[in-house]
């Protein structure tokens, strides 16, 4: 896919930026010379990045812990243009291996991990009068999925939640999108028993997602026509939804 963002940004914050499509979002941004700045929980994967790219300055965070969260958005003199928080965790989970402190664990991550850095994010932004969040859910946030009873729900939260803010933050000069992809290779997904329609490979995605983003879409989806199928059983009769859902679960 050619580069249509090559030149939107001097300055990318990647959150969640360690392994698969966060490094990939890292790795394709740093080749353009764009200075990005990646956060994970993982020291010695950042480190890696940092010593192969000189664009990129690691910044070692863990989302749970909010005040490390506010540490970490002071920490910057000038506001990255784009902040991309893709820190994410997943277990598969279904009615038979259903568990709660897995759900907790996945909402930790991938909810109140965006609130922790909302809180001080969206003010230091809406100050400048400009920035851009953008905020990695999934088509899984569309439709409560088989074997994503843990996950999908995280990822419906972080619909709503950049739905409501949108309009406000857009007064304030300050642009949101939601980016939606459907399966994409990697470790999370190599979890997955069964099969994954559409799936694409890591760098394709990123391509895709990065593509949306420069052109500040508010709504990011991929790939067609897996991810409108998913998007469209939320209009669909509740009847006709739970037939098509149970042909998933066999």
């Amino acid at each position: 896919m050619s580069k249509h963002w090559r030149g939107a940004w001097q300055h990318v914050w990647v959150i969640g930026g360690s392994t698969g499509i966060g490094a990939e979002t890292v790795e394709q941004l740093a080749r353009q010379n764009i200075a990005v700045t990646v956060s994970a929980r993982s020291v010695e994967a950042l480190q890696d990045l940092e010593a192969r790219f000189d664009s990129v300055t690691a910044l070692p965070l863990d989302v749970t812990d909010e005040a490390a969260c506010r540490d970490a958005v002071a920490h910057f003199e000038t506001l990255p243009d784009l902040v991309i928080y893709m820190a994410a965790v997943y277990a598969p989970m279904g009615l038979k291996n259903y568990d709660a402190e897995k759900a907790r664990w996945m909402m930790t991550v991938n909810y109140a991990g965006v609130c922790n850095i909302l809180d001080p994010l969206m003010p230091a932004m809406c100050a400048a009068g400009r920035g851009h969040i953008a905020l990695v859910a999934s088509i899984s946030g569309y439709f409560g999925l088989p074997m994503a009873a843990g996950y999908s729900p995280t990822k419906a939260a972080l619909h709503n939640l950049a739905e409501s803010l949108k309009p406000e933050l857009e007064k304030q000069g300050v642009a949101m999108s939601v980016v939606n992809p459907g399966f994409v290779r990697t470790r999370l997904t190599d979890k997955n028993k069964f099969q994954m329609p559409q799936i694409l490979e890591v760098d394709d995605a990123v391509g895709r997602m990065l593509t949306g983003l420069a052109r500040r879409k508010y709504e990011v989806i991929f790939p067609f026509p897996f991810a409108a199928i998913i998007k469209s059983l939320r209009i669909w009769p509740r009847s006709w939804v739970f037939r098509y859902t149970r042909t998933l679960t066999k």
